[in-house]
């Protein structure tokens, strides 16, 4: 029989449609000839969907069988092969939340008939936060350590056994780069396998997974997990030779014997041979005259002849990018700058020979004058006051990053972005998208996409990505917005250019004059 009279036969029959999303392959110039597939109907274990010509259709098993999607066929009823639940089956009891009968973690929610579109969820199927289980007494979530799963549910210790872990599309991260397993070992600290010296590590308790982000090191820097030493270090401990595109780790190629303070950071020293890296605490910078950590230098304790040369412009001893203008006498108030005192531009520095400020791969800084990369080491990027945005959230650092374009991280999904060179920070920020929307900085795209584009399950207050929650598999334009159509399924959104509009009707773009064709 052929698969046209496939389609005739199962139209006469009389099978009525399914609500049930269609994952039958579709026809397009890239797959002209569907795979025929067949996969289970989770209305009914009694049934099943057949693809042909991209299109699904429902065929019955015969009476007294269930459908096993893994063999792609009917089995008896109750066999060691039915494997099937459905909502039909689950629910028929009259109780709202009934455990999964296999996976401990999973339960089916007979209330909720909300999309499972995007999901590898099935109708009415739920599951716990990992690690949680759902307990077959209380009916509810618990710690996998409190809670009973009952005598046929396993109970799963893995993260990516949970199926919310998992995730669908171009920009997604498979769980296991994510959400390591701890199976097979040890309760301890271990390094993430697929992201070794960067700020990621785990620990194992019960063979359960915890993923765990290093804080900002004490120096200053960003916190990375060594799997070396197996705990938090700073950027100047990461070597870069290890080819990650960061790495501050201090050569001694080149040094005699001693110790040198790092060019980046002031409060961070090392010793040759063997460039091991020392830090200095309580608010000291290293000296590599004396060879040890020091008060830096006050205001307070300057000479008070510092201005007495005759000069009007005068170097900062310690920071180069700051500089005394002796004939400023105007006030410092709301200011953390001390009288006299005052700054480049964030990311110029003050030369020495030519007393003024000029651009940091130009300048000559001296000797003991450090180097500056991160804005908020600039004083006139910080502000006080009682409504006043921290330093970080209007200046983010690049020190420790490659150059590039960088999603704002404390910003994400908004117009804001970063670009850094040479550990410098220049905050951009999108222009309107050329749809007419105000443009956001994707941090899965790495640009500035339009506000259909952002999901508004991100809980910003904003964002129109569409769905294809209901709709058959063809082309459709947004609600708000002519020129904006996107496909299903997947929900993947285009722009129609040149002054056109989408019709549904024609299925592309045409002149303003069509507009209404849709109506």
């Amino acid at each position: 029989m052929t698969l046209h009279h496939v389609t005739t036969c199962a139209l006469l029959i009389g099978l009525a449609v399914s609500a049930v999303p269609n994952l039958c392959p579709q026809l397009s110039a890239i797959n002209p000839k569907p795979a025929t597939l067949l996969y289970s109907n989770p209305e009914s274990c009694g049934s099943y969907f057949v693809c042909v010509h991209g299109n699904a259709i429902l065929m019955p098993c015969p009476q007294g069988t269930h459908f096993n999607e893994k063999y792609s066929t009917c089995v008896k009823q109750g066999s060691l092969l039915d494997t099937c639940t459905s909502k039909i089956d689950v629910c028929s009891g009259g109780a709202t939340l009934v455990p999964h009968p296999q996976a401990c973690q999973r339960y089916f929610n007979c209330s909720d008939n909300s999309s499972r579109d995007g999901s590898p969820l099935k109708p009415y199927e739920d599951e716990c936060p990992y690690p949680q289980l759902f307990d077959v007494g209380e009916k509810r979530c618990k710690p996998y350590n409190t809670a009973i799963c009952g005598a046929s549910r396993v109970p799963a210790k893995d993260p990516c056994g949970y199926l919310k872990n998992h995730c669908s599309g171009i920009y997604c991260e498979a769980c296991i780069s994510r959400f390591p397993s701890c199976v097979g070992h040890r309760n301890g600290i271990y390094v993430h396998p697929l992201k070794k010296w960067t700020p990621y590590y785990i620990r194992c308790t019960n063979e359960r997974t915890e993923v765990l982000q290093c804080d900002s090191h004490p120096s200053g820097s960003r916190g990375f997990f060594s799997p070396l030493k197996k705990e938090c270090v700073s950027i100047w401990e990461v070597s870069p030779d290890l080819g990650l595109g960061y790495g501050l780790a201090p050569t001694c190629t080149g040094k005699l014997p001693g110790q040198y303070r790092t060019e980046e950071n002031a409060v961070v020293y090392y010793t040759c041979p063997g460039a091991e890296v020392f830090y200095c605490t309580n608010g000291t910078v290293f000296n590599e005259v004396t060879a040890q950590c020091e008060a830096v230098p006050s205001f307070e304790n300057l000479p008070p002849d510092v201005c007495s040369g005759g000069a009007d412009l005068v170097p900062h001893p310690r920071a180069c990018h700051q500089f005394y203008n002796c004939s400023d006498t105007s006030s410092r108030d709301n200011s953390l700058l001390e009288p006299h005192q005052d700054e480049c531009p964030y990311p110029q520095l003050f030369d020495v020979v030519e007393k003024r400020c000029k651009p940091y791969s130009a300048t000559h800084c001296g000797a003991s004058r450090k180097n500056v990369k991160d804005p908020c080491e600039y004083l006139k990027n910080h502000c006080v006051g009682t409504y006043c945005n921290p330093c970080p959230v209007n200046y983010p650092s690049c020190v420790g990053l490659s150059d590039g374009i960088y999603a704002h991280p404390l910003k994400q999904w908004s117009p804001y972005y970063i670009r850094c060179t040479f550990q410098r920070t220049e905050v951009l920020q999108c222009d309107v998208h050329p749809s007419g929307s105000r443009g956001f900085f994707s941090p899965l795209k790495k640009e500035c996409v339009s506000i259909w584009e952002v999901s508004p399950d991100l809980g910003l207050g904003y964002g129109l990505a569409p769905t294809c929650t209901g709709k058959l598999p063809g082309q459709y334009r947004t609600d708000e917005n002519a020129v904006v159509y996107y496909t299903c399924p997947g929900a993947e959104v285009f722009y129609c250019t040149n002054g056109t509009v989408f019709s549904e009707v024609a299925g592309k773009c045409e002149a303003e004059v069509n507009k209404n064709i849709n109506q």
